[in-house]
């Protein structure tokens, strides 16, 4: 079966977690992409073109970033607080994608994503993925397939797909790092799948498990 790495998100300040939200509160997040200005343990701001927005981060925030997940694990191997903060992997001068939500005037940062260029920036970007939430239809070693309103929509999933979900961290550690997909993602839960095209197919480049099954796939 094949053996998928995990990586690459963290709560602030904690192990990694994942909150599992509800479908509404996903449908009022927002995403800005530009350039940080600014960034502390509690605070990051990023300018895209003429427009500058600052956020508030808190221990819900999340960093997505290659080799979060693995120092997280490294600390935790040894007893060790992970410790691990935004300004770990977030400098001045460093594009992001920023998943917010405004809450009592202010924009909550929910995710913060280093990623390899601002490119068209601010709040009308669009990035080089796509993502989409639906139900789990079947699932294996490399497919990943959701219903989507009765429709089947197929993914590729390998070795560079990072999966997240609640636990994750201590069971993958269990295992000594390595989980196949299939010990994560089942069949009728409800998962955010971000994903590219290319070739003709769609290739999950992670999967966020937002409910466990709670109503049988069809």
């Amino acid at each position: 079966m094949e053996i998928l790495k995990r990586a690459g998100a963290l709560a602030l300040g904690t192990a990694l977690v994942v909150v599992v939200g509800h479908a509404t509160a996903e449908a009022q997040n927002k995403e800005f992409r530009g350039s940080t200005v600014a960034v502390s343990d509690s605070s990051l701001t990023v300018k895209a073109g003429e427009q500058t927005l600052s956020f508030v981060m808190n221990k819900g925030t999340r960093v997505e970033a290659r080799g979060a997940g693995t120092r997280t694990r490294q600390a935790e191997g040894v007893g060790k607080s992970p410790a691990i903060k935004v300004t770990d992997y977030v400098k001045a001068g460093d594009p992001v994608l920023v998943s917010y939500r405004q809450a009592d005037g202010k924009n909550l940062a929910l995710t913060v994503r280093p990623i390899s260029s601002a490119g068209t920036s601010g709040p009308a970007a669009v990035d080089s993925t796509t993502n989409v939430q639906a139900k789990v239809k079947s699932i294996s070693g490399n497919t990943l397939i959701l219903d989507q309103n009765g429709r089947d929509v197929t993914f590729a999933v390998d070795r560079e797909t990072d999966v997240l979900a609640v636990g994750g961290t201590h069971a993958t550690k269990r295992a000594g790092g390595a989980l196949p997909i299939t010990d994560l993602v089942h069949t009728g839960d409800i998962v955010r799948v971000e994903y590219r095209e290319a070739g003709g197919s769609k290739k999950a480049l992670e999967i966020q498990v937002k409910g466990r099954a709670t109503i049988p796939a069809k």
